[in-house]
């Protein structure tokens, strides 16, 4: 992400505050969740499910913080949002620590659903939905201070916080140090982001009188358009899952397997949201197609365990590439941004849910990865049909003679792409 131009002296500090606070928190949010994980996976017999629940409750806590960012800046004038969210942050800090007591360890070595999020609502929720409200809170107040610069960016920069924490808790932090120490390290450092965060609300506030930072107004967003942004999210976290379910369970039981593809969901989030320029739909599509068939061929991993837990990275990887791409081109002008995060939380609370409580009531086996599959063909065969830069643009001869090829790989997908264990 390019530097800020400066405005006026002390803007280029300013700017580092905004961007370090959406850092701080997004590190926080992807360390808690491992660092919970370790916890509590061993009083569950460590089943893949339990990460499955763990991952539906973070994607509905996510909802319920951008929820609070929308309410905050929408209903709330600039010189109330410092009160209410100083008084929000103080409740969290009082809920710490994150960790869960001994007390919540079951009797048994079964995981019951309403134990675990239960368990959770009650010493993770409120952290973790607070640290989630920064980034859309942060990137309205940025761009109420830098009315002339995208905030945009900013989400790739908490992107990266995420990604650096997902890779430092396995390879550094858990070896060397001890749980309860890492706890509380966690709490230090949240007390020393709120104060950071503040900082932000109050930089924004003060500078909210200034002439050059135009009035906050609600964007009309089209229902078709919101109801784009809650698919692609959606779609992206079922394919997510739906990897990290096969990968798990099917090719390879390795400890911390499961960072490889949330490793890759978060990277096509930096590059999707660091410049549309990165966002290139036909390389990508053909990526996606290309390992759709290469683990169809291969859906027992003949070809080798490597190769295997590669092709299912690499599919998952450009499918996000094509959603997250999507939702950056459809994304509103800056006065909407919590509108359009809100969507994107709600798809992916929506995604997560489905995979984790409603696909196990409904499916016989693990059919999610080729159902979020289907729906990308049919969200990127949509897309361009609507797109006049398209090949595959509705007035163009081509139309008819792919839509009737990836409406047959649509169906086909549903059923075939991943068998049953």
């Amino acid at each position: 992400m390019s530097n800020p131009s400066v405005e006026q002296p002390g803007d280029r500090g300013k700017s580092a505050l905004f961007i370090s606070s959406v850092f701080a928190a997004a590190f926080l949010i992807f360390l808690v969740q491992p660092l919970v994980a370790k916890r509590i996976l061993p009083w569950f017999g460590g089943s893949a499910g339990v990460w499955m629940l763990c991952l539906a409750f973070y994607q509905s806590a996510l909802f319920v913080g951008y929820a609070y960012a929308y309410a905050l800046i929408r209903f709330a004038r600039p010189s109330l949002q410092v009160g209410i969210h100083t008084a929000v942050l103080a409740l969290a800090v009082f809920s710490l620590p994150v960790l869960p007591e001994d007390s919540w360890r079951p009797t048994d070595a079964r995981a019951p659903t309403l134990h675990i999020a239960s368990m959770l609502v009650f010493s993770v929720a409120l952290p973790f939905s607070v640290l989630a409200s920064t980034g859309p809170l942060v990137q309205a107040w940025f761009a109420r201070r830098f009315p002339l610069l995208s905030p945009y960016p900013l989400y790739a920069v908490s992107n990266i916080g995420s990604l650096l924490a997902l890779v430092s808790y396995p390879f550094w932090i858990e070896p060397n140090v001890g749980l309860g120490a890492t706890g509380g390290a966690w709490s230090i450092a949240f007390i020393a982001t709120a104060l950071a965060i503040l900082s932000c609300a109050i930089v924004a506030r003060r500078d909210s009188a200034r002439p050059t930072s135009p009035q906050l107004r609600v964007e009309r967003i089209a229902f078709r358009r919101a109801l784009l942004w809650v698919l692609l999210s959606a779609t992206a976290v079922i394919m997510l899952m739906g990897v990290t379910n096969h990968i798990t369970l099917d090719v390879a039981s390795v400890p911390f397997l499961w960072i490889l593809p949330l490793g890759a969901y978060l990277a096509t989030f930096i590059l999707c949201f660091a410049s549309e320029r990165l966002y290139l739909r036909d390389a990508n599509l053909l990526i996606a197609v290309l390992c759709a068939v290469a683990t169809f061929r291969d859906p027992d991993g003949a070809s080798g365990l490597e190769l295997q837990i590669a092709l299912y990275c690499a599919l998952l990887f450009s499918t996000c590439m094509l959603m997250h791409g999507e939702l950056y081109k459809l994304r509103p002008a800056s006065e909407s941004l919590t509108t359009f995060y809100l969507c994107i939380s709600g798809g992916g609370a929506l995604g997560g849910l489905f995979v984790g409580l409603v696909a196990p009531q409904i499916f016989g086996g693990y059919h999610e990865l080729s159902l979020g599959l289907a729906v990308t063909w049919g969200l990127v065969l949509f897309l361009c049909r609507n797109d006049p830069t398209s090949w595959l643009y509705r007035d163009r001869p081509l139309w008819r003679l792919v839509a009737t090829g990836v409406g047959t790989v649509f169906v086909a997908t549903l059923f075939f792409i991943v068998p049953d264990p």
